[in-house]
């Protein structure tokens, strides 16, 4: 696998960062912003915490905002699945009437 450098400010600060090819630069410059705001956003609540606190807090937040998302996602993966099968269901009898959200 072959990997790239990038350099980045986060918090007024440089960072060297090994990256595999397969990741977009573009799009890990947008994960260090979203959680450089993170960050500044908990040091603007909490201004007396320090930089180590503040990222990890961030990144219990981003965290939690992850465990979201995959819960979401699990139901959403459930939603289709029984659209699908209703759907297949409908194709063997074509005189299903669907109602979604009491519609006709």
């Amino acid at each position: 696998m072959t990997h790239y450098e990038v350099d980045v400010n986060l918090l007024g600060k440089p960072f060297s960062f090994t990256l595999p090819e397969s990741l977009d630069k573009q799009r890990f410059f947008d994960i260090v912003d979203y959680t450089e705001k993170k960050i500044k956003n908990i040091r603007s609540e909490m201004e007396k915490l320090d930089h180590f606190k503040s990222a990890l807090l961030a990144a219990l937040n981003i965290s939690e905002e992850l465990f979201s998302l995959r819960d979401e996602n699990q139901k959403l993966k459930a939603l289709l699945s029984r659209i699908d099968k209703t759907l297949d269901e409908c194709e063997a009898d074509e005189d299903v009437t669907i109602r979604l959200g009491g519609v006709e």
